[in-house]
Formats: C-alpha cells, sequence, structure tokens
C-alpha cells in the first residue's frame, strides 16, 4: 500500500487525540514511515531507565537482530545517531561495511545497501533513534533527510504522549495557553503602536523577532510588553 508522509503523520495525530495503546500507534506509525520514505525496513532503539539501548520495535525478524546488535554493541548507525545526536546516513554496500564492519553480515543477510537513522530528540535529551533501511542505493538530499527527521519527531511525541488526562489537566493547559494568548495580543498591540503599522504587521513583526531571538513566541511577547513597561523597548 503507498503511503505518503502526509497520511502517516494524519493516521498517527488520529490516533493519539483518542484512546491508544503507546506501542500500537507506534509501530504502525514506523510501518507507515517505512513506506512513505521509500525504505525496504525501520527498527527503533530507545535507551532503558539504566541508559542501555534497546529495541523497542522492528519491521522484520533480520532487522531486529540488526538493532539488537547495535544495542549490544553500541555499534552502527542508530547507536551512532544516539551517541551524537545527530543524523547518520549511508548508501553502497561496500561504504556500509567500510564505515561499520561489524555489521557487514548483518547488513548483508537483511539485504540493506543504505541506511539512514534520526535521534529522538526531547528537551536537549536523545531518547533513543529510528533507522531507516533501504534494499539499494539512494542518494542523500535535504528532503530526505529532512523528512526523516520528522519522523523521528514524531516517534518521539508518540511515544511521551499520555493516552489520558484528566479534567484538571485538559483545563490547565487550557488555561496556560489562553494566559499565553493574552501576552501575545498585548505585545502586538505594543508593536503596532511603537511601529505605526496595522495589527496584522505587528503580528508579522513578532513572529520575526521571535525568530531571530531563537526563543517561544509568548517568552518574546513577554519581552516585548516588558521593554515597553520599562522604555526600553526597541521599535
Amino acid at each position: 500500500m503507498m503511503m505518503t508522509s502526509a497520511q502517516a503523520f494524519a493516521r498517527a495525530v488520529a490516533a493519539l487525540v483518542d484512546e491508544h495503546d503507546v506501542t500500537d500507534v507506534l509501530a504502525h506509525f514506523l510501518v507507515d514511515g517505512q513506506r512513505a520514505v521509500g525504505a525496504t525496513a525501520v527498527g527503533l532503539l530507545v535507551r532503558s531507565r539504566s541508559g542501555d539501548l534497546e529495541v523497542l520495535t522492528a519491521s522484520s525478524h533480520r532487522i531486529s537482530e540488526l538493532e539488537a546488535y547495535q544495542a549490544q554493541q553500541v555499534d552502527g548507525p542508530c547507536a551512532d545517531s544516539v551517541r551524537t545526536g545527530a543524523p547518520v546516513f549511508e548508501s553502497g554496500a561496500n561504504r556500509l561495511a567500510a564505515r561499520w564492519p561489524a555489521l557487514a553480515s548483518l547488513l548483508t543477510a537483511a539485504q540493506c545497501q543504505a541506511v539512514q537513522a534520526h535521534p529522538m530528540r526531547w528537551h536537549g535529551q536523545v531518547l533513543g533513534a529510528i533507522n531507516f533501511f533501504y534494499s539499494e542505493p539512494v542518494a542523500s538530499d535535504s528532503d530526505r533527510l529532512v523528512v526523516g527527521q520528522a519522523f523521528a519527531d514524531m516517534a518521539t511525541l508518540i511515544l511521551l504522549t499520555p493516552d489520558d488526562l484528566g479534567t484538571p489537566e485538559i483545563a490547565d493547559r487550557t488555561r496556560q495557553a489562553l494566559e499565553a494568548r493574552t501576552v501575545v495580543e498585548q505585545a502586538k498591540g505594543v508593536l503596532a503602536y511603537l511601529n505605526n503599522v496595522p495589527i496584522d504587521e505587528a503580528y508579522d513583526l513578532l513572529l520575526d523577532m521571535t525568530r531571530a531571538d531563537g526563543g517561544t513566541l509568548s517568552a518574546t511577547a513577554a519581552t516585548v510588553i516588558h521593554r515597553a513597561a520599562s522604555g526600553t523597548q526597541e521599535s
């Protein structure tokens, strides 16, 4: 069955907003991701509480063996991605064997000629990595790597999203969002006044400032309001 990245993400999101089982959603999402990127197999390693790597899921027995070896020996594309917190890519049977010689026989048995691995990152921590395997050499391009990381990020969210939130927790999160929205609206008004621009243009200015600061929208908005109140607001 053909699967696009958009369809894979849509199906995962639909499952998360309903009562769900994390293992089930994650397994289906990874297979959908495998099909979307054109890979022949996919695997996922995660850190256990002790810090050791363990296989969480794999789409085939051979890939499960390969991932288990990476976890035990801390060697291979997935293990490298967890260790460095960066994507890993290699294509071509000879290049794979040269880069990970201890994995050569397992890669050959799995009929793998290209791999890409992406870290599962959460607030500065690397929780694991997702590994896509290809039966033919593939080119490394920015789109392929961006999509692969997006799947790793979504897998992280699936892993950490609770299957249920109580009414008080839902109300608290909604309240926090509304309070942040109020701060953003106030900052838009400040920027519109200081720059003599329409409110829509002021919002664009606020977004530009957020990107330049590298922070969050609500934090930048709070800074704008604070500077205006103290008389140090930059136009």
